[in-house]
C-alpha cells in the first residue's frame, strides 16, 4: 500500500499487510506484523517511506518500481505507455539492476585508487548479495548475480570466462534451489534474452561495422537490443500475443 496514510503508520512502527481479491474497499484480511516483519520488508518500507515523503507519489511509485521490481505503485498510464514501447523489463529487476550497482562500486573503488581484485570482488559480493535478498531471491536476479561473481572470480584465478557456461552455472544453481522456476515466465525469458545477446549480438554488430560512417556504439547497442528482443519474440508472441517493433527505438 502506498499512501500517505500507510507511510505514516510505517513512521509509527505499525507494520501490516492488506489483502485484497479487487481494487474495492471489502479487503479480504488484514495481517498485522508489529513483531514477526522481515528485515528485508523494514528495509524496502523504509525506502518506500523515504520515497513517498520526499517526491510526488507518481514520480516515487516509478522510482521503487525501477528498485525493486514492484510495480503496485506504479501510474498505469506509466506502465502502460512502457508495455507499449517493449520497455517494460526494467522494471523486472534482473542484470542490468545487478550491472549498474556493480558498475557504481567499481567506479568508485576506481576513483578511491583501489585496485585489488580481491578488495573489489568483496565489495562488489556485499552490495549483490542483500540486493538478492531485498528482491526475493529472483531467478533474474540471482542469475546476474552469479555471472558477475563468477566473472570476478575468474579474473582472480586468470581464467578465461566463458559467458554461456556462467550463463549455465547460473541456471543450474537456481533450477538446483527451487526446480519450478523452469516453468516461471520470468526465468525463462530472462536467460533467453542473455543466450540471444552471447549467439548474435556481436555478429550482428559486426555486420554493422560494414556500414561506413555507422557509430560503433550506436551499432553495438542497437546488436544488443536486437539480438536479445530476437530471442525473445517467440515467447512474447506465445505468452502475450506479441512484441512491438518500437522496441528497436525504445530500448535504444
Amino acid at each position: 500500500v502506498t499512501d500517505g496514510s500507510s507511510m505514516h503508520k510505517y513512521s509509527s512502527r505499525v507494520y501490516h499487510y492488506i489483502i485484497s481479491p479487487s481494487a474495492s474497499e471489502d479487503y479480504a484480511g488484514v495481517s498485522f506484523l508489529s513483531h514477526d516483519i522481515k528485515t528485508t520488508d523494514k528495509i524496502k518500507l523504509a525506502v518506500k517511506d523515504k520515497l513517498y515523503g520526499n517526491v510526488r507519489s507518481d514520480t516515487a511509485g516509478f522510482l521503487y518500481a525501477m528498485t525493486f521490481g514492484d510495480k503496485t505503485g506504479l501510474d498505469t498510464q506509466i506502465k502502460n505507455a512502457f508495455s507499449y514501447t517493449g520497455t517494460a523489463h526494467v522494471f523486472a529487476v534482473a542484470g542490468l539492476h545487478a550491472g549498474i550497482i556493480a558498475s557504481a562500486i567499481l567506479f568508485v573503488l576506481k576513483r578511491l585508487k583501489l585496485y585489488n581484485i580481491y578488495i573489489k570482488t568483496f565489495a562488489v559480493s556485499a552490495a549483490l548479495l542483500p540486493f538478492c535478498a531485498l528482491c526475493g531471491f529472483s531467478a533474474s536476479t540471482v542469475s546476474a548475480t552469479v555471472m558477475i561473481l563468477v566473472a570476478m572470480t575468474a579474473n582472480i584465478f586468470k581464467m578465461r570466462n566463458d559467458t554461456l557456461s556462467t550463463l549455465s552455472l547460473a541456471g543450474l544453481l537456481i533450477l538446483t534451489l527451487d526446480p519450478l522456476n523452469l516453468f516461471d515466465v520470468g526465468f525463462v525469458m530472462s536467460f533467453a534474452a542473455i543466450v540471444g545477446i552471447i549467439m548474435t549480438a556481436r555478429p550482428i554488430e559486426r555486420i554493422l561495422g560494414k556500414i561506413k560512417k555507422f557509430p560503433k556504439k550506436l551499432a553495438s547497442g542497437l546488436a544488443m537490443t536486437v539480438g536479445a528482443n530476437a530471442a525473445l519474440m517467440p515467447i512474447m508472441v506465445y505468452c502475450f500475443g506479441g512484441q512491438t517493433l518500437l522496441f528497436v527505438l525504445a530500448n535504444m
